[in-house]
């Protein structure tokens, strides 16, 4: 399942109204020390693509993230750090003691 959350709706829809041939893309971005690194991207449309409408926002999930979690959730945060879109996971792999002592020693 994927969630937009409000934030993220209202910025997305902005977006997307602007340029109405493009759809929201969650890519996989390789692994990390913590699991799957994920991505958020506008991507143009094009016919056969295997869209999700979540909502009423088209989206388009890489095979690879079925994989690791098709549970992704699409944040947008504005703080003291600056503003940006965040990208979540309920499932997946969570390996991380914190400090990447577990990378370091698996090499």
């Amino acid at each position: 399942m994927i969630e937009i959350s409000p934030a993220a709706r209202a910025v997305l829809e902005e977006y997307l109204k602007k340029s109405p041939d493009k759809v929201v893309r969650i890519a996989f971005d390789g692994l990390g020390c913590s699991g799957p690194n994920m991505k958020l991207l506008l991507e143009t449309f094009q016919e056969g693509m295997a869209l999700k409408d979540v909502d009423g926002i088209r989206v388009l999930l890489d095979e690879e993230v079925d994989v690791f979690s098709e549970d992704q959730i699409i944040d947008y945060l504005d703080g003291e750090k600056g503003k940006g879109f965040a990208l979540s996971s309920r499932g997946g792999i969570a390996a991380c003691s914190g400090d990447c002592s577990a990378c370091s020693s698996a090499r």
